[in-house]
């Protein structure tokens, strides 16, 4: 992602602090930023960020870095924003999506909105901790949306399979 011109920016491997258990619940998130095309990197933590996790970073038309992450409290999705290229970033706050610490991925629309891929399912209503769609959509972490506006989503089902979809442009309008 390069969220201003000349600089890249990433998401860092969940790390966790040094003054609290390992334990996955702990892991805190950061992201990597790089002014010289990726010749040197310089870690950017976000703060209050423990439990959140693999966080989905795109920019958004007003230029602010939106981060969704999934919980390891398998409660809810969390967010994050960035108004400076990802130097500093606001601590993770709850929003009404349910978390099952699936993967969270979202990708920005050509018209504006916001596409999510995630699982529907918390640690409070799931019968099993990960229960059908819970990774990724296509291409590392990034969704992609075809010059027609379709969206490529590919997901793990059951642990057993890779699904792939299609959505056709038209077919969240309204929603």
């Amino acid at each position: 992602m390069c969220p201003r011109g000349g600089r890249d920016a990433a998401d860092a491997p969940p790390s966790r602090s040094p003054d609290l258990p390992t334990s996955s619940d702990r892991a805190t998130s950061a992201v990597m930023i790089s002014d010289d095309q990726g010749g040197t990197w310089r870690e950017r933590p976000v703060p209050g960020s423990t439990g959140c996790v693999h966080m989905n970073v795109h920019q958004l038309p007003d230029t602010t870095l939106l981060a969704l992450f999934r919980s390891r409290w398998a409660d809810a999705v969390y967010r994050s924003h960035s108004t400076d290229g990802g130097e500093t970033w606001s601590e993770p706050v709850r929003i009404e999506l349910p978390n099952n610490n699936s993967s969270v991925q979202y990708v920005p629309l050509a018209d504006g909105r916001l596409a999510l891929v995630y699982n529907h399912s918390s640690r409070a209503d799931a019968t099993a901790r990960r229960a059908s769609l819970y990774d990724e959509i296509d291409d590392e972490g990034r969704g992609r949306q075809g010059s027609d506006g379709t969206l490529h989503i590919a997901y793990t089902y059951h642990r057993q399979a890779i699904k792939y979809v299609r959505v056709a442009p038209d077919w969240a309008a309204g929603v």
